[in-house]
Formats: C-alpha cells, sequence, structure tokens
C-alpha cells in the first residue's frame, strides 16, 4: 500500500437525490466520478501539483484525553523529498524521504492509527480516490435547505451476497466549487472545514475525526506558508532506515486475518440491561507490527450496549505477522468477534401515571380506553440519564398499557413521524435504588385535529 494510504471511520452518508448534472447544468458526462475527483483534488490538494509548503498542525480530542494529543510538523518541496514529524503521548517520528532513500527516527513500537489518519488528510486528502474510481460508484447531490448550496457525493457500497463489503466501501462529499466535506472508507472517516486560500488551492484549515468510542478529535492546522529554500536544503537523508526497521501499514479482511489468528485471551462478557446475549460484532482493530491489536474502535454489533466490552475483548488478539516485500506492517482489520452474555437488572420501560410524572413541556395526560386509529401513533421512547431524548420507535407493537400516556401534537404530514415530540417535550432523568438510569418508555402519540 502507498504509505498515506491509511483511512478510517463509519457514520452516516449523505443522501444524493439528483443527478449531479441536473443540478450543474451540465450535460451528463460518462467519466463524471473522475472528473469531480480530479478537479477536487486539484482545487484543495496540497500535494497534488502543489508548492513547496511548511505546515503544522495541532491535535486534540474534545474530551481533552491525553492519549488523543497530537501534532504534525511538515516540510513539502516534492513527492519524492519532504519530512514529517508526527508526535503523541507514546509516539515520535521523523520520516524523511529524499529521492529513493527513507530515514525513520522512531520513539515507540506502534504508530497510532488515528495519528496517521491526520497525516493522511493532510497530505493525501483524497487517499480514498482509487476505491471511488470504479464503475460501481454513484455520483448524485443534494441542496441545502435554503437551496443555495449543492452538496456532490460519491458512494460506493458493493454488497455481494446482500452483505456489504467493507474493503471498498467508500465516499467523498464536495460542495460545487470543489471543497471537500469529508471523505470515509471502513479504516476512515475524516470531515473538511474552514477552507482558505493557499497558493491557488483551498486548502482546510479544520479536520475532524472520532475516537474509538466515537469521542471527535479535531486537528487544527495552526501553520501553513511556503516553503523556505533553508529549509528544502535541510530536507537530507543523513542515514537510511533499512525497510525492515520502517513502519508500513496494511488493510486486511475478515478472511485474511481469521486465518492469521494466533491466540485470543479468555474474556467474559458482562451482563447487559436489554437487547440480544448471544451474537455477532465487528471491532475494527489495528496491530502492530508483530501482530497484537493495540487500538481498537466501535463498528457494529448485534447488541450496541457490548461494543465498549467487544473493544476491549479484541485487545487480546495476537496474529500471525504480515509481511509486505518481506517486511512486517502493522495491521488494519474489520474483526469479528461472537458475544455471549446475559440480562441483569433490566432497564425500566415506564407506562402510565409512572411515565407521566417523567415529562414535561408539552400536552401530555392519562387517557382510558384510547382506540388506537389511524389518528394515534404507539411510540417507544429512549431517555437517557441527562433527561435528553435518545430515540424513538413507532408501531402498533408498543403496548402503552391502559390508561396510557397521550401526547397531543400540531397536525404534521401524515406520512412523516411525529418529529413535533422532540421539540416539545423535556423529560426529567429518572432515579432508581438511588442511581440515576437509562429508561424506556411508552405511549400515544395523537395529532391535533
Amino acid at each position: 500500500m502507498v504509505r498515506f494510504v491509511m483511512l478510517r471511520r463509519r457514520l452516516a452518508f449523505a443522501l444524493c437525490l439528483l443527478p449531479c448534472s441536473v443540478l450543474m447544468g451540465q450535460a451528463p458526462q460518462q467519466n463524471s466520478v473522475q472528473a469531480v475527483l480530479d478537479k477536487t483534488e486539484s482545487s484543495i490538494s496540497l500535494t497534488a501539483n502543489g508548492t513547496p509548503f511548511h505546515a503544522e498542525m495541532r491535535i486534540s480530542g474534545v474530551k481533552k484525553e491525553p492519549q488523543y494529543e497530537g501534532s504534525i510538523t511538515v516540510d513539502w518541496g516534492s513527492p519524492t523529498k519532504y519530512r514529517v514529524e508526527t508526535r503523541s503521548a507514546n509516539f515520535h517520528q521523523v520520516q524523511t524521504v529524499d529521492g529513493d532513500q527513507t530515514q525513520e527516527q522512531t520513539e515507540g513500537d506502534f504508530y497510532p492509527g488515528w495519528l496517521h489518519s491526520f497525516v493522511t488528510a493532510l497530505l493525501d486528502p483524497l487517499s480514498v480516490k482509487p476505491l471511488l474510481v470504479d464503475s460501481k460508484a454513484s455520483l448524485g447531490a443534494s441542496r441545502s435547505s435554503n437551496g443555495s448550496t449543492v452538496k456532490l457525493c460519491i458512494d460506493r457500497n458493493d454488497s455481494p451476497g446482500g452483505i456489504r463489503d467493507d474493503m471498498t466501501w467508500s465516499g467523498v462529499c464536495v460542495t460545487n466549487d470543489w471543497l471537500l466535506l469529508n471523505a470515509h472508507t471502513f479504516v476512515s472517516w475524516m470531515d473538511f472545514s474552514d477552507h482558505k486560500d493557499f497558493a491557488g488551492k483551498k486548502v482546510a484549515r479544520s479536520y475532524s475525526t472520532f475516537t474509538g468510542s466515537y469521542d471527535e478529535v479535531i486537528g487544527k492546522l495552526t501553520s501553513l506558508r511556503p516553503l523556505q529554500s533553508t529549509e528544502a536544503s535541510a530536507i537530507r537523508v543523513t542515514q537510511a532506515t533499512p525497510k525492515d526497521k520502517q513502519i508500513g501499514f496494511a488493510f486486511i479482511s475478515t478472511k485474511a486475518e481469521e486465518a492469521r489468528l494466533e491466540s485470543a485471551k479468555p474474556f467474559d462478557w458482562p451482563p447487559v440491561r436489554e437487547g440480544k446475549t448471544e451474537g455477532y460484532m465487528i471491532v475494527h482493530a489495528l496491530t502492530d507490527a508483530a501482530g497484537q491489536v493495540r487500538e481498537t474502535s466501535k463498528y457494529n454489533s448485534d447488541n450496541p450496549g457490548l461494543e465498549g466490552a467487544g473493544r476491549q475483548a479484541a485487545m487480546g488478539y495476537k496474529f500471525k505477522p504480515m509481511l509486505v516485500d518481506g517486511v512486517p506492517v502493522q495491521m488494519e482489520m474489520p474483526l469479528v468477534l461472537h458475544f455471549t452474555s446475559k440480562v441483569v437488572d433490566p432497564l425500566p420501560v415506564l407506562k402510565g401515571a409512572e411515565l407521566l410524572k417523567q415529562i414535561k413541556g408539552c400536552n401530555a395526560k392519562l387517557v382510558s380506553d384510547m382506540r388506537i386509529d389511524a389518528n394515534v401513533t404507539p411510540t417507544h421512547i429512549s431517555v437517557n440519564e441527562v433527561g435528553k431524548l435518545t430515540g424513538e420507535g413507532y408501531g402498533p407493537q408498543v403496548d402503552a398499557g391502559n390508561p396510557a400516556v397521550v401526547i397531543t401534537l400540531p397536525t404534521y404530514t401524515p406520512s412523516g413521524p411525529p418529529h413535533g415530540l422532540i421539540w416539545d417535550c423535556r423529560f426529567a432523568p429518572l432515579t432508581r435504588n438511588g442511581v440515576v438510569t437509562y429508561y424506556h418508555g411508552d405511549l400515544l402519540v395523537v395529532r391535533s385535529k
């Protein structure tokens, strides 16, 4: 793999509604995906036919966790002459490339994936491009709510046998004036914003991704200026690093990692308060060059309440080292885990008078013998420990009890869900046995006539 092709993260992808050519006022083009990617890359990438530059980035998690503090410094003369210094709490590397020689001065035996993803975003923001220049990628567009901005999105979602192929899942969104908004694959999600002029480019000054537990990490470009001649002349290799001492990366499939598994430490799955007690999950896992898992991220699970435990379980996995050109590399993979658990202390589901006590700020009351018809929507809600509504579900399977809490909302589109519940109601935190707890509630929503 190319050194900077290391990506990361899942999130919902923006919906593309209309053909790009309709919104852009252009005739459809057979190579429109290629054209959009090429134009965007030439408009925003510092290293795509760019001028020599010096850049500095500071990285920090919104929760100010020390393990997600870092920095990147780049002196870039050309694709074959550059110096990149990366630093985090437990890793520091100065990589110098001069022609066909590479020197790496490294402290630490594991290059954190989140840190490397920022290096990729800065030096190769469209590293996802090779995956998208494919007949299976689709191009579409959507307008902003006020109709003033067009967003172009390219999406690839291969699903052989109805199962998404995480090795090729990818996408980007750009504005109609070629500013990159986000880029994603299984191994990376990066948002780009605050684009400003530099040497004929529109370069993002703010970069945002997520930790393994989905807390935001932000990189800010604190300095971007032309590279001085003295800095350019200082980019030179004094002692080349042998290939077997350099840090490389490889993204491998589930099938490949299963064949390489050496050992997995026994793991006792914790009890859950709801959901499936047996099933599977995928953990985004990264190993060091020796094959030991060193970094994990949530991805998906048959029981989301066990994703944190799955990350811990994955840390006990060890794989046979993978060799690329005879050199062991760090591996990145969708690691499939099987879990078995049990339900303990189930989350409370409130109905009737007990639920009514928790609801404030909207028209809620108890009603007996409510007849369910097209004007009534049985609704299941979820409320977190601080009283924030975190989810709604609708359907006849909801048992609201009798008497039931009935919330009357202003008229809404008959085909749409009762979103007024989110906007108009407030919920009190629930305390059980002296502990504040997450809870559910079943009620009925009625359209006002």
